[in-house]
């Protein structure tokens, strides 16, 4: 689970945590300039809906298609649950699409709020199998998001991100699965000890 500790100079430090929050209490305490989000309330709220609409609809079916299309061992296989995540995740996809046919950002003039909470998931979107071709305008919307030097800057903390990482060596797609492959089953012969041990 995503968590911040702040440690303010004249208050107990503060404790927040998801990554929404953590966003809009980022936003609230340190963009008094409203760099990435809006003092006009109208946008603000409009911002919000998006943020919300992320957290509950395109994050929790990309999650879940990633783990059914990637995570999932060959006993967890269940091609009721893959296609319905996938089929859900392109549909969000779509409804990026559709809103970004006629803007350059999700919300308003400038990048926000909205569009930093759907850019880590649609800049993943090849992990759970889907091609961003058929929705061209969210397709531009990434490219042109990618490009931008707060976005730049920020893939490099604390060092190249992963995703750049794997798109530039093909090779390190299967090491990570083979890394997670192990670790499952480290995971399963571990709960399988310990339950024996219990029903002794």
């Amino acid at each position: 689970m995503p968590a911040l500790l702040h440690n303010r100079p004249d208050k107990p430090p503060l404790a927040v945590f998801e990554s929404a929050s953590i966003l809009l209490y980022l936003a609230r305490t340190f963009d008094k300039g409203f760099r990435f989000h809006f003092e006009d309330d109208d946008l603000e709220q409009e911002m919000l809906d998006w943020c919300f609409w992320q957290m509950s609809n395109l994050g929790p079916a990309q999650g879940n298609c990633n783990f059914w299309v990637r995570y999932r061992d060959e006993e967890q296989r269940n091609d009721f649950a893959k296609e319905r995540y996938l089929i859900e995740t392109k549909r969000c996809y779509q409804v990026l699409n559709d809103r970004l046919a006629t803007r350059q950002y999700i919300v308003g003039d400038k990048l926000s709020l909205a569009d930093m909470c759907s850019q880590p998931w649609i800049r993943c979107h090849f992990w759970c199998g889907i091609d961003l071709a058929p929705y061209p305008h969210l397709e531009a919307w990434h490219d042109r998001i990618e490009r931008l030097p707060v976005i730049l800057d920020a893939l490099k903390v604390p060092s190249q991100d992963l995703v750049t990482r794997i798109k530039q060596d093909p090779e390190l797609e299967g090491r990570i699965m083979d890394g997670m492959r192990k670790k499952r089953e480290e995971e399963r012969e571990k709960r399988t000890r310990e339950e024996a041990l219990a029903a002794e």
